[in-house]
């Protein structure tokens, strides 16, 4: 249905049909999807194991089997399990997940990292900061990102425009107006000739070129051909995607 989110496999064919007003990547075999306004859950089989009734959610977090849901009436952050049942219920509005034991913090006008027991541990200089994945974080000093370990040395220089964490290996960074995908060591791996990327996962990469979306292997080769106004990562061995 055009207009409408479904789910296509690795060969591009349609596994979950097109009828979410929003879909999102799995994570712990459970996707986030939106209609008529609200959120729910479903499995790699399109069934809700939550019913869409939240204003707002997040993914299920990896290894944990709970996801952070919000609705008005509660007006709190609250943790559910993949029944829906509530797990937790923090007395307040946002929380703060430290999936890698460092979170980027703000300290005045400048970012930095702390711990889990919220101590400074990169001292706060850069003008911007994601978090850390597979050992690096994406930093931006003076309108350049680059790439920083976690005593905050720069292991990729600040030279790019824009820049994903990495994910797989990769990361996607762009220069000038196109985006294309380095390696640790800061080398390009695929040029930038995309308009815009989405990270690795499951050796596949959401693209973007001549206004639609597409799925690269990690060699830059279109296994998915770019037909899809939108599309994000694989997860379950599965992808969304709005035709």
């Amino acid at each position: 249905m055009a207009g409408k989110y479904g789910y296509v496999d690795k060969k591009g064919v349609f596994l979950i049909k097109q009828e979410f007003d929003a879909a999102y990547s799995f994570y712990d075999g459970a996707a986030r999807v939106k209609t008529g306004g609200k959120y729910g859950f479903i499995n790699k089989k399109g069934e809700y194991i939550i019913r869409p009734v939240y204003d707002s959610a997040y993914d299920f977090i990896p290894g944990l089997g709970m996801a952070v849901v919000e609705t008005k009436d509660a007006r709190r952050s609250e943790y559910i399990d993949k029944k829906g049942k509530l797990v937790k219920k923090p007395g307040f509005k946002e929380s703060i997940i430290f999936p890698c034991g460092l979170t980027a913090v703000k300290v005045g006008e400048k970012w930095g990292y702390a711990n889990k027991c919220t101590d400074i541990v990169i001292i706060p200089e850069f003008d911007k900061a994601m978090a850390f994945s597979e050992g690096l974080a994406a930093v931006r000093i003076m309108g350049k990102w680059g790439y920083v370990d976690r005593k905050g040395r720069v292991i990729i220089r600040m030279s790019f425009d824009a820049a994903l964490s990495f994910s797989e290996g990769l990361a996607g960074v762009k220069e000038g107006i196109k985006w294309g995908f380095v390696d640790k060591k800061g080398e390009t791996v695929i040029a930038p000739k995309f308009s815009c990327v989405k990270g690795f996962k499951e050796g596949l990469a959401a693209v973007e070129m001549n206004d639609k979306w597409g799925f690269i292997d990690k060699k830059g080769r279109f296994v998915i051909k770019n037909i899809f106004a939108e599309a994000d990562s694989f997860g379950s061995g599965l992808a969304p995607v709005k035709a």
